[in-house]
């Protein structure tokens, strides 16, 4: 799965994420249809500290991955453009 479309899921499954919940990464992982692997990757460099698969994250972490990823996202674009 590329980040773009890894965004584009997560933004989704933003909306349905109960405000008192935790996901697992591998919980994000199914949700997004991404690889565990991946999930583990990227949130962990959004969040700036390592997770496992194990790993849970609040509403408020996955907001916060949601912004940085897009962040590095777009800014990736420009820099290929």
């Amino acid at each position: 799965m590329k980040l773009s479309e890894f965004i584009d899921h997560l933004d989704r499954i933003l909306k349905k994420w109960p405000d008192t919940a935790k996901w697992s990464v591998s919980m994000i992982a199914s949700y997004t249809s991404a690889e565990a692997d991946e999930v583990q990757k990227w949130c962990s460099y959004a969040l700036e500290a390592p997770l496992e698969h194990q790993s849970t994250l609040d509403l408020a972490q996955g907001d916060l991955c949601l912004k940085r990823l897009t962040e590095a996202h777009e800014k990736e674009l420009k820099i290929s453009d």
